[in-house]
């Protein structure tokens, strides 16, 4: 179905309290996909096989056309995505309900409800696997009918193993699902309730199975994915399906649906041309209008703004002025943010010396006292979010007390690494439990894991982030447990952090250059400092090393963005983080590093580095995975803005926390000890929609804060940066809750030469592997640089244009500018202009998992039931063509992903523009008139 149908439909919902119908597919057009002229609120159906068909007649339920599925294999299911709706008050609820039709004597069916974690189904071939999914559902065979909870960690609905399906909390059992051969109506409904989470399934409302878990224990409350199939090795079973429809009665609007999810959508500003009494006209956005003083307000496309006399303005401009009135209170509320002009602030830290002056006697003494304990064990009581994060560490808890050991094994014969975070999560997930609750069987575990890797060998100073974490971990066992150990245990683990991290640390401190200190600081250098201060500030053996952090800390200059990406910024933050509570906690100061310049603003960073779908900007060696970071918290707190904090309080609050062990490692454990009490869950949406960030010259557009919103993210940089790409001018895209334009992420580190001479010579390293322009797939510049130049953003756009000069020996200069359009049907616009280009073919490319349908100048894009139109503005003769990427191990697969492609041949030196355009499918807005990039007008960024 067109794009501009699905959002006509969703966009006339209302925004109010009340029933919403999600989606509404009846099979009437007789597809499995949206496409033009079908229902308005239709679905797309995927299955793991070509299982699924659409019948009419005898074949259907008597009622025209119906949706036909015939397993072809163990544990043959079928899906389908709609918009998420999120259960966020009492009383909210979710309703499934559909017409069936089961043969006689059919086998064990299951079907359930899941949050989809950002992974949507795109395709219809192949083996669904949807491991980060978690959610609800019934099984039911000829024995009765029951609910189950699925944790992410297998295929959907409990498919083959590692099966991780398990029975929901108060289980009422019920009959046998009907299968006689006769149509019947299901209904499933998920509801809030008390703070409970409850599900009830009936057919032809007689109720077949229902259950209730605590908030605490709920594995999610949002819900975007619907999954049915037959269960078991041989139940090869057909099921017929019609009218399948989907509502949701919430007490506040749901932001995933209504019109809302577009800002100021009662008033949306409009670029227009003003004439004057004497003629003369300009293009410029009505801002304001003083009626006493008879004046208007207007900006200028570059940004300035101007007060008129209205008797200056045309007949016509007075009259559009009179009829906006009433709706120009929406564009006062705009906040626009943009860079400050650059400071020579730098980062001055107090010497370990004097901090070991002020050491607090006794242990506790690290990142809590006696004091904070305390105070947590009433936090997790009162708060809501508090108390699910709660509930999710004593799950990791229980896990650990019966995993096996760990192992002194190298990764790759290289790195400990993974040893070491999985005992930094151990400790700090024990440590908190058994602080709050008092059971002995945490400390005693806890106490075997630090024996156990204190008897290691050495911790592997020849990868020294391992020693970092692992006298991280260790450091705070010693802490935390010092009273639960004996006088031998505490003299091993002494000995064991003096020979195994500090001695090795001397080495390393005594050389010229290095993690420590140097021209090419990066990551490295908060870590093993972060992790060395925690562990000297436990047993008080050496002297924190603040002189090696100190330049480290001028990294976050000037506006709080990291060269090495997401992943890296929250890797280094979360270890400044940890030295600063150390020191607070241990001394009573943190040394100055809360002080250290732009600190304050690495979580504008991050949070601008999600797209609309909450996944990140996954530039350099980093994952799309979406932010629900722990050191928001802590940042929140520290800088009195709870707008970081309310972040993470928001997506614990919709979405949960995952009891999935190997996100201990600065998981829940540790967003409990960084808590911020005072802070809500929305604060985060009221940032402003645009910004831009030096150092890494990335800008951030977007139309809201919502789920479905747009949203794009381009970047200059530098390719030198450590982790980086050969990527000057790579973009995201992200709309309807679907990320289009991709980012490939990191590849298999153990590649030869990843981290060597031979790193840009794998495709995801390389210009070919990002979206950029190249000329014939060659590389950009290896030292290659690019930076913004301007950037503008005001209520009804947000744009940015880049210079990408010195990242092609092939140009002498190349720009690309991004454009989003906000309002009713946001649009991006994509520019490059090259000029003086030299022989050969130049190539734009974008890599996305949609499904691609080239018409003409356009390419429809199809992924998780949406679609969007991506048109070829210039140059006219050039055409879109697809390449699929199929990368292998033992490099990273990338399953179903693909590249939309433009070539242009550049021979003849005149200059060349080349433009995409992307938009609702079917949308009214017509193709914006091409301007050249110096009249997007804008403000310089200063530099």
């Amino acid at each position: 179905m067109a794009l501009t149908a699905i959002c006509g439909a969703l966009f006339a919902l209302p925004s109010v309290a009340g029933e919403q119908v999600v989606a509404d597919d009846p099979f009437s057009d007789g597809m499995l996909y949206q496409a033009p002229g079908s229902d308005p609120l239709g679905l797309t159906w995927f299955s793991s096989e070509s299982a699924l068909s659409v019948v009419d007649g005898e074949a259907g339920l008597g009622d025209g056309k119906a949706l036909f599925f015939s397993s072809k294999k163990d544990f043959g299911i079928f899906t389908t995505h709609f918009p998420a709706v999120a259960l966020t008050e009492d009383g909210d609820t979710l309703t499934v309900e559909f017409d069936y039709r089961l043969p006689t004597g059919s086998g064990e069916l299951r079907f359930g409800l899941y949050d989809s974690g950002g992974t949507l189904r795109t395709s219809d071939n192949g083996i669904i696997v949807c491991e980060d999914d978690t959610g609800y559902g019934v099984s039911a065979n000829a024995g009765g009918s029951a609910c189950f909870r699925e944790a992410a960690g297998n295929t959907l609905l409990g498919g083959q193993p590692p099966a991780n399906a398990a029975p929901a909390a108060n289980n009422r059992r019920g009959a046998a699902l009907p299968a006689d051969g006769m149509k019947h109506r299901l209904r499933m409904v998920i509801k809030r309730a008390g703070g409970s989470l409850e599900m009830n399934c009936s057919v032809d409302d007689q109720e077949l199975a229902s259950m209730e878990e605590s908030a605490e224990m709920a594995l999610t409350t949002k819900f975007d994915e619907f999954a049915l199939g037959f269960a078991g090795a041989g139940n090869l079973g057909e099921i017929t399906l019609d009218n399948f429809k989907i509502t949701a009665h919430a007490q506040q609007a749901l932001t995933s649906i209504p019109s809302a999810s577009m800002p100021n959508a009662a008033f949306v500003p409009t670029l227009r041309e003003w004439t004057n009494r004497e003629g003369r006209t300009l293009k410029a956005t009505l801002l304001a209008f003083d009626d006493l003083a008879s004046t208007v307000s207007i900006r200028m496309e570059d940004g300035r703004e101007f007060t008129l006399p209205l008797g200056t303005l045309s007949e016509a401009d007075a009259a559009y002025v009179r009829k906006s009135t009433a709706s120009l209170s929406a564009v006062g509320a705009w906040v626009a943010q943009y860079p400050e002009p650059l400071k020579q602030d730098r980062a001055k830290l107090e010497s370990g010396s004097s901090l070991l002056k002020k050491l607090r006697p006794g242990h506790p003494r690290l990142m809590a006292t006696s004091e904070d304990w305390s105070a947590l064990k009433e936090l997790v009581v009162a708060d809501p979010v508090a108390g699910k994060l709660y509930a999710a560490t004593k799950a990791m808890g229980e896990g650990m007390l019966t995993a096996p050991p760990l192992e002194h094994v190298l990764l790759d014969a290289k790195r400990l690494l993974p040893i070491s975070r999985e005992l930094v999560g151990r400790i700090y997930t024990l440590g908190v439990l058994s602080s709050l609750d008092g059971d002995p069987k945490w400390a005693n575990r806890a106490i075997q894991e630090l024996m156990t890797v204190c008897a290691f060998p050495d911790w592997n100073p020849s990868h020294f982030l391992d020693v970092g974490e692992m006298a991280h971990g260790v450091g705070v066992g010693y802490d935390w447990f010092h009273d639960q150990l004996d006088e031998a245990q505490r003299a091993t683990i002494r000995k064991a952090l003096v020979e195994k991290a500090f001695q090795p640390a001397f080495e390393v401190y005594a050389r010229p250059s290095g993690w420590h200190r140097g021209e090419q600081l990066n990551n490295w250098n908060h870590v093993c400092n972060g992790g060395l201060i925690a562990a000297a500030l436990a047993v008080a053996d050496e002297e924190p090393r603040m002189e090696s952090l100190e330049p480290a800390m001028n990294l976050y200059l000037p506006d709080g963005a990291w060269d090495e990406g997401p992943a890296y910024s929250d890797y280094a933050t979360n270890y400044v983080i940890t030295a600063a509570e150390a020191l607070r906690t241990a001394t009573g100061s943190d040394g100055g590093i809360s002080r250290s310049p732009a600190l304050n603003l690495a979580a504008e960073f991050m949070q601008h580095c999600a797209g609309g779908t909450g996944r990140a900007f996954n530039f350099a060696d980093a994952g799309p995975n979406r932010f629900n970071l722990a050191a928001f918290l802590w940042l929140g707190r520290t800088y009195d803005r709870p707008d970081f904090s309310s972040l993470y309080k928001s997506h614990v609050s919709r979405l949960g926390v995952s009891d999935k062990s190997n996100l201990a490692w600065f998981g829940p454990a540790h967003a409990l000890l960084w808590f911020d009490r005072e802070s809500g869950t929305e604060d985060w949406r009221q940032a402003p929609l645009d910004r831009v960030f030096r150092r890494i010259e990335m800008a951030s557009l977007r139309t809201g804060w919502d789920d479905n919103a747009f949203s794009v993210s381009i970047k200059g940089g530098d390719n030198g940066f450590n982790h980086g790409n050969l990527d000057l001018g790579t973009f995201v895209i992200d709309g309807l809750g679907v990320r289009w334009a991709m980012d490939l992420g990191r590849d298999n580190y153990s590649l030869p030469g990843y981290f060597g001479p031979q790193r840009f010579t794998h495709y995801r390293t390389s210009s070919a592997g990002q979206n950029v322009l190249t000329w014939d797939d060659e590389n950009q510049s290896l030292d290659g640089t690019g930076f913004v130049e301007t950037f503008l953003s005001v209520p009804e756009r947000g744009q940015a244009v880049l210079d990408l000069s010195k990242g092609y020996s092939e140009a002498k200069r190349v720009r690309r500018g991004v454009r989003l359009e906000r309002g009713e049907f946001p649009s991006i616009l994509l520019q490059d202009e090259i000029t003086d280009p030299g022989k050969g073919t130049l190539v734009w490319g974008m890599h996305t998992q949609a499904a691609v349908d080239i018409q003409g100048s356009d390419a429809i894009l199809s992924l998780g039931g949406r679609k969007l139109k991506a048109t070829l503005l210039a140059p006219e003769s050039a055409v879109f063509e697809v390449k699929e990427v199929n990368l292998e191990p033992p490099a990273y697969p990338t399953p179903d992903t693909r590249k939309l492609m433009v070539r242009v041949p550049s021979d003849s030196g005149n200059p060349i523009r080349i433009a995409v355009r992307f938009a609702l499918e079917n949308a009214p807005s017509p193709a914006p008139k091409l301007e050249s990039l110096d009249s997007w007008g804008g403000k310089v960024v200063p530099r």
